[in-house]
């Protein structure tokens, strides 16, 4: 479904994409709402794969992108989704529109041959033309290393990876669909999963698992995780980021996160306050109160 008709304007568009359910609609705006604000007025068409965004976000991306000179193509993807009920289950505490990324081939018209895709909690601090350049010399699939994961080598053993095989964070990525869909990469990756008890990382370990000796090593300051296992590297890593990632599930809308000292909270403040969802209050964390309590009830009392 096309939500604006108007059409990009450019010679070489940049393809963006992101997937959101209805808790995640008004972060995949803000998410998108700063992409635009760092690219020039009509370079960017924006894509979402929709498992149940409320309508009013929609319209609110929509409006957002038109008057931005940009595209806004939206696909349904709740049908397909319901198609791997027991691969969900699996998922750990991942929404299921984490596994979306793996149907951007299917669902994205065959005309465009990359796509950048963006978990909803990244921020674009930077023109993204540089990182599309990069793409056109991708053959499947590029990311930055997860340095999280990378140096657990008993996880990376568990899937499947060499001990010295680099581990990606999914949280950026940029497609050659054409590549991709040459492969039939897909039915792969689903296959996979689906013969998998859990998966730790969900579909990003499936990325990893199978594609690992064929992903492009993006320079980290396109995925700048808001955490390093690295002291003091963060605060270095933040200050050059080209997009901010702010994983883990203490989110920088979430009640708390920006007096407690969250990483990058003035960054996330102030992309939100240029989108259309400036108003929208922060959302309460239950399971981090639960934990601030327990500590609390811990010291005090033994």
């Amino acid at each position: 479904m096309t939500l604006v008709e108007k059409r990009v304007e450019h010679s070489d568009p940049i393809h963006i994409i992101c997937a959101a359910d209805a808790r995640y609609g008004a972060y995949a705006g803000i998410m998108i709402s700063s992409v635009l604000a760092q690219n020039q007025p009509g370079c960017i068409c924006c894509h979402l794969l929709d498992d149940g965004v409320q309508s009013k976000d929609l319209h609110r991306m929509a409006r957002m992108a038109r008057q931005a000179g940009a595209t806004f193509d939206v696909y349904d993807i709740q049908q397909k989704l319901d198609q791997f009920p027991d691969v969900l289950k699996r998922m750990a505490h991942y929404s299921r529109t984490a596994f979306g990324r793996l149907f951007i081939p299917e669902f994205v018209p065959n005309t465009i041959d990359r796509m950048i895709y963006f978990d909803c909690d990244v921020i674009c601090l930077s023109n993204l033309r540089e990182l599309w350049d990069f793409g056109a010399r991708v053959e499947i699939l590029a990311a930055v290393r997860d340095e999280w994961v990378d140096q657990d080598a008993a996880h990376k053993l568990s899937i499947g990876m060499p001990i010295d095989a680099k581990y990606y964070n999914s949280g950026v990525l940029v497609f050659n669909l054409a590549g991709w869909r040459k492969r039939n990469l897909s039915v792969q990756l689903l296959d996979h999963l689906c013969s998998t008890a859990r998966t730790l990382y969900a579909d990003q370990d499936a990325l990893n698992a199978l594609v690992w000796p064929e992903i492009t090593e993006l320079p980290a300051k396109w995925n700048v995780l808001i955490s390093s296992p690295k002291p003091g590297e963060a605060e270095q890593n933040l200050s050059n980021a080209a997009n901010i990632h702010f994983c883990g599930g203490f989110k920088p809308w979430h009640v708390g996160y920006a007096s407690s000292g969250g990483p990058a909270a003035s960054t996330f403040r102030r992309a939100k306050a240029a989108s259309p969802w400036r108003w929208k209050l922060p959302d309460f964390h239950l399971g981090r109160v639960k934990r601030k309590v327990n500590d609390f009830l811990a010291a005090r009392f033994g």
